[in-house]
């Protein structure tokens, strides 16, 4: 059998959902049945993941606009059987290939609920909705990540379901930490891991959190943003900012999701949470927003976490956690262990190359 050339292209390798599960994908597909080669267009010298001996380019630009030809070259020269792109702008440029490379089948990933992101977008560019639309529709396949992102395609850009189908992230970094009970806490600890951005919903969680009165607790959050400054100002407001612990970045977060209680999700949309999968997978409960996107997913009430409904459930569930419900740490990592191996996902992601080539 002849092997199949698969080409991933990723905007860099630094710290990003996107990046991990790619990376994670590529360096694991099954190398007596592809041929696998990942093009970059950042630098080396930005990469923080380990691939061993995975053929990889680096196109060494700045913009992803500066590796457009670069880029057209690599692939006339490959001649690869699949490309496959796992970021909007990036899906959205290999539409623009696809109308070129006939014989070549082109793949995309979709993040996330797209009617409901556009809605917080910040970006300085705002890729038109008629291009979107014109390009995915001319696209070979999709990875959808969750079944809300499936429908969101097919509602808002008319896509075939024949193209689409949905595989979840992989839990990609299994750690083997000692399994604690966190029964009788004095202080319940509570982590939030993601972006500083409106559609994370930092807010809601701290006018939650600032309504319990009947235990104490402390609250990590993990990660940077625009709104930064806005979530500091807003935690001094409400007299809980010496409760919160902010850490713009760390490489350690599994070990603080495991040395936490309960991890936070005030999302209000998401493609499918990766911080939430990890959370689950070292044993911590989340409690959720039940949003658009793949969070429902993950969570099951009461085997490892709580689905909120709105502002009141959250504060009802914050408040009931002292001395009610408390799950079993190996519980919860059985949840998702096994829906959500990478072996599991690696065997759907392989099916799915296997037949998108075009000509077999």
């Amino acid at each position: 059998m002849t092997k199949k050339r698969i080409i991933f292209v990723l905007p860099s390798l630094k710290a990003g959902g996107a990046e991990r599960v790619i990376s994670s994908i590529a360096k694991r597909l099954d190398r007596n049945l592809f041929e696998i080669k990942l093009i970059v267009f950042g630098f080396e010298k930005d990469s923080i993941y380990e691939l061993g001996d995975l053929d990889i380019t680096f196109l060494k630009k700045n913009r992803v606009l500066n590796g457009i030809y670069p880029l057209y070259r690599l692939m006339k020269n490959e001649k690869p059987d699949i490309v496959f792109g796992s970021i909007r702008h990036i899906n959205v440029l290999l539409g623009f290939y696809n109308l070129i490379f006939r014989n070549i089948s082109f793949i995309v990933r979709e993040s996330s609920v797209w009617s409901v992101m556009s809605k917080f977008s910040n970006s300085k560019v705002i890729i038109p909705y008629f291009l979107v639309n014109y390009l995915y529709n001319r696209m070979d396949g999709f990875v959808c990540q969750s079944n809300d992102i499936k429908n969101d395609l097919k509602v808002e850009f008319g896509i075939n379901d024949s193209k689409l189908t949905v595989i979840n992230n992989p839990i990609t970094e299994i750690k083997r930490l000692p399994i604690k009970n966190n029964e009788n806490t004095e202080i319940i600890k509570f982590i939030t891991v993601g972006r500083l951005s409106e559609e994370k919903g930092h807010e809601r969680i701290l006018r939650g959190l600032v309504k319990v009165k009947n235990y104490s607790y402390s609250y990590t959050i993990i990660g940077s943003g625009h709104l930064e400054l806005k979530i500091k100002a807003l935690a001094n407001e409400l007299g809980i900012i010496d409760k919160i612990n902010f850490i713009t970045y760390s490489s350690k977060i599994i070990d603080y999701l495991s040395d936490s209680d309960f991890f936070i999700q005030g999302s209000y949309v998401e493609g499918f949470p990766n911080s939430v999968l990890e959370s689950c997978s070292v044993g911590t409960p989340v409690i959720a927003f039940n949003c658009p996107g793949g969070t429902k997913e993950i969570i099951c009430n009461g085997i490892n976490g709580f689905l909120i409904h709105d502002q009141q459930h959250l504060v009802k569930t914050l408040e009931n956690l002292k001395g009610s419900c408390f799950f079993k740490r190996d519980e919860v990592i059985k949840s998702v262990s096994d829906k959500f191996s990478l072996e599991k996902i690696i065997a759907q992601y392989q099916k799915l190359f296997l037949s998108n080539i075009k000509g077999s």
